[in-house]
């Protein structure tokens, strides 16, 4: 496996994981959109030319925050996350950030156990914050200092 920044000829590869990944992913604009800021970070996990994988971060202000990270589904607990995120917390530390904020769905537990392996710590809770309708989960905002 291999990890490459992102680019922003990426937008299409990047939403479809999203898509792959989450109830609502999100469009390709939004992605376009979303990587034309200076302040997006981020890589691409490749196996071979397929991407698996990808970690998207967002850097301001001495703070850092994950906006997504997405394994395609049958690719998860094959240790894709965890490099996705050793690189991205490498390059967090290296900018200089006191801190990585991320918030993550309260049922998903695999990336509960993996937030919490790094260090990561449960700060705050958003009711109802995914979904839609009556189908609402609340997202659980955790921090890392570094």
């Amino acid at each position: 496996m291999q990890l490459t920044p992102i680019a922003p000829s990426h937008a299409p590869v990047i939403s479809a994981l999203l898509r792959l990944s989450f109830p609502d992913g999100w469009s390709e604009d939004a992605v376009s959109s979303l990587l034309e800021l200076f302040t997006t970070q981020g890589w691409l996990a490749l196996d071979g030319e397929e991407p698996v994988g990808v970690i998207l971060l967002q850097l301001a202000a001495g703070q850092a925050e994950v906006l997504t990270l997405a394994v395609r589904p049958e690719r998860r607990k094959l240790g894709v996350a965890k490099a996705l995120l050793e690189q991205a917390l490498a390059h967090v530390l290296q900018s200089g950030a006191a801190e990585i904020i991320l918030d993550v769905a309260v049922d998903n537990a695999a990336a509960l156990a993996l937030y919490q392996s790094f260090g990561f710590v449960e700060v705050a809770r958003r009711k109802g914050y995914y979904g839609s309708g009556e189908s609402r989960t609340d997202a659980v905002v955790m921090k890392l200092s570094l």
